[in-house]
Formats: C-alpha cells, sequence, structure tokens
C-alpha cells in the first residue's frame, strides 16, 4: 500500500520492497524481500471505493497540485459525501 501512494502522490518509482528488521534482542539486522502486490493493492482500492461509493459518497478527481502542493504533477482520485 504504501508503495502505491508514493508512486501515485509522489511520482516516485519504487522497484523494490525490502523489509528491515531491527531489534535489540538481535546482533544485526534482517533483510527481506517483500513481493510487489499491485493486482491485490488495485483490489482492495478498488473494493474501499465501491463501499464508499455505496454509503453515499461520490468520487472526484482533484489535481494533486491543487490539494497538496506542488508535490506532483499528476491527479488523485478523492472521495466526497
Amino acid at each position: 500500500m504504501y508503495r502505491s501512494i508514493l508512486q501515485r502522490c509522489y511520482g516516485l518509482n519504487i522497484t523494490q520492497i525490502i523489509l528491515i528488521v531491527c531489534h535489540p534482542n538481535q546482533d544485526s539486522f534482517q533483510q527481506i524481500a517483500c513481493p510487489i502486490m499491485d493486482a491485490e493493492i488495485n483490489t482492495l482500492l478498488d473494493y474501499r471505493k465501491l463501499q464508499l461509493i455505496k454509503g453515499g459518497h461520490r468520487p472526484i478527481t482533484a489535481d494533486v497540485t491543487e490539494v497538496m502542493g506542488d508535490l506532483t504533477n499528476g491527479s488523485w482520485m478523492c472521495i466526497e459525501k
């Protein structure tokens, strides 16, 4: 999910996800490669969008630069009631 937000809102291209595990009881850190799950994330976002629409909210497309400043030049799907 975080990858999707970084790519959509900030225009970053994330090609790899690595979970770093740090704990005082361990001698060193662990790196765990995580799979890219675009299809699953899109399914979750589509399902949530459908729930909001069924609940009386309506989707609007907003220019991200109007909402968040000059972070990106794309657009973002917003939900309005």
